[in-house]
């Protein structure tokens, strides 16, 4: 039986052994950077495992067998499960992404229509912007009908009258009660005037309110029309 030579030169061989060291060479320094930035990173404690559960984290490499006279062996670390970041990372990181979020969610939670709160709708906010000394009187009812009608209310008053319905253009009611509160004083131009209030009273709310009169009193309604010129506001009362 013929036996096959074998081709493969000295110089062949050591050309192949100085690859080979050339790429551990290679596989340490990857190595030692791995352990020093691993040593940079401070890392929680663990319990210490039996021996019987610890996993080798290392693996032989070696040369391929058909490579003659190659017989070197390196152990080089497998790759672990992600590092968990250092807390300060983590905090810096959280806050960054709620930060965003909360900017995103005010921005898209942000009012544009009228604000519906009854505390967000001062007498003095109300009387200013409609009535202010600034204002023109014709323009006021546009103003009021742009940014306040329809909205609910929860205002202070003094009560200076209650008188049965005859005509008003404002109630559209044959019987009834309506109820006048002074609620703030406007500055014009060369003049103080009060603003008042008009609701519509059924019987039982009159005997209700009767006791008042004369006196500061707390009342809620719904903004519905302005009278610029008698500086008289209307409101649907709630309860």
């Amino acid at each position: 039986m013929n036996i096959r030579p074998n081709h493969r030169t000295l110089a062949e061989i050591k050309a192949k052994l100085e690859e080979e060291r050339q790429r551990l060479t290679e596989l340490k320094r990857v190595q030692e950077e791995l352990e020093l930035e691993r040593s940079e990173i401070e890392e929680p404690e663990v319990e210490s495992a039996p021996d019987e559960d610890l996993v080798s984290t290392e693996q032989v490499i070696e040369p391929p067998e058909s490579d003659p006279g190659v017989s070197l062996v390196e152990a080089v670390p497998l790759p672990e499960a992600q590092t968990p970041m250092p807390p300060e990372v983590q905090d810096e990181v959280v806050e960054e992404q709620v930060g965003d979020v909360d900017d995103e969610a005010v921005e898209q939670s942000s009012p544009e229509e009228k604000p519906t709160d009854d505390a967000s709708v001062t007498v003095e906010l109300f009387c200013e912007t409609c009535m202010g000394e600034g204002v023109v009187s014709y323009d006021s009812e546009q103003i009021f009908k742009d940014q306040f009608e329809g909205q609910p209310v929860a205002w202070n008053g003094l009560l200076k009258s209650i008188d049965r319905l005859s005509y008003d253009r404002h109630f559209e009611a044959e019987n009834g009660f309506l109820a006048t509160l002074e609620i703030f004083e406007i500055k014009g131009r060369y003049d103080t005037r009060p603003v008042l209030a008009v609701v519509l009273l059924t019987l039982e709310q009159k005997a209700a309110w009767e006791p008042s009169l004369n006196q500061e009193m707390a009342f809620r309604g719904t903004l519905f029309a302005l009278d610029a010129f008698g500086k008289k506001v209307y409101l649907n009362l709630r309860d």
